[in-house]
């Protein structure tokens, strides 16, 4: 599965969609990258080997996670979110559809990352 060539398609489809960044640069904490457009997503690779997908609108005062897998978030995802976001917005698991593969993460990261692009307000 490849999360980076993902990103950079929906960055070409989605321009009005902030984030869509590669996430070795999310990860180093050197994003430029900020949520300031009215929708933002990102793909976080976290815990070493686990993808989940996090939404934010700019408005909003909290950021929602999309985890295939699980129900908290490691240390290293956090900072990746508050790193884009402000650290006043609250972090919410929303409900999705679970994982029965141990490498399906991305898959569904994917997916949530389509699904979310392609809503309208």
């Amino acid at each position: 599965m490849d999360v980076l060539w993902a990103l950079k398609l929906l960055r070409n489809e989605f321009p009005d969609v902030g984030g869509l960044e590669q996430t070795t640069i999310l990860a180093s904490g050197t994003s430029k990258c900020k949520a300031t457009k009215k929708r933002n997503l990102y793909i976080v690779h976290s815990g070493g080997s686990h993808w989940i997908t996090v939404y934010t609108e700019c408005m909003w005062d909290h950021v929602d996670v999309y985890d295939s897998l699980y129900d908290s978030l490691p240390s290293d995802a956090e900072r990746q979110i508050y790193s884009v976001v402000s650290t006043h917005k609250e972090i919410r698991f929303k409900l999705m559809s679970r994982q029965v593969g141990s490498d399906d993460c991305g898959l569904f990261a994917i997916a949530v990352a389509v699904d979310l692009c392609h809503s309208r307000d």
